[in-house]
């Protein structure tokens, strides 16, 4: 948004707007960023919520097919890194998704705000955040597999093939 202000003001630079409308745009904007932060930092928690619940539950499941592929000779190791590349596979999913509907969601908000000063909003993606947004969904999709992939491998694979 900062990029954007100033985009703005540089094209008019010829002294249009008068210094105090200026600063009260850039306070707009500051306002306006930091609330768009704050819903941002809320949808992250409830997205981080919603995939634990889903990686939990998703192994809690198929607790059955975990015992089978031990029965057939996957080690321990190989069932907990097919759980975890099946998450990261999830969070890419939902990362890529979200980066590119926020992008595209967030250029439209921005030409419909600022579009009719005359100007053409671009949008600008800045790396430090997208790259904090990547590596936190990584870890957390690892993090997230830690517990229900422990408690299903104590279960034994004669156990787990047992009709309930």
């Amino acid at each position: 948004m900062q990029h954007v202000v100033e985009t703005q003001m540089a094209a008019m630079g010829d002294g249009s707007l008068p210094a105090d409308a200026v600063q009260a745009q850039r306070d707009f904007f500051v306002q306006l960023n930091a609330v768009v932060s704050v819903i941002v930092g809320f949808s992250a928690v409830i997205a981080a919520v919603g995939v634990v619940n889903a990686l939990a539950l998703g192994v809690l499941q198929r607790r059955r097919e975990l015992g089978l592929l031990r029965v057939l000779g996957l080690t321990a190791a190989q069932v907990r890194r097919m759980i975890v590349t099946e998450a990261v596979q999830m969070v890419v999913a939902a990362v890529v998704t979200g980066l590119v509907l926020g992008t595209l969601y967030g250029w439209v908000g921005g030409q419909t705000m600022l579009g009719s000063l005359g100007t053409v909003v671009t949008p600008v993606l800045p790396p430090l955040t997208v790259a904090v947004v990547v590596v936190g969904a990584l870890v957390l999709a690892v993090v997230a597999t830690v517990a229900p992939v422990r408690r299903a491998m104590r279960v034994s694979p004669t156990e787990a093939l047992a009709v309930d």
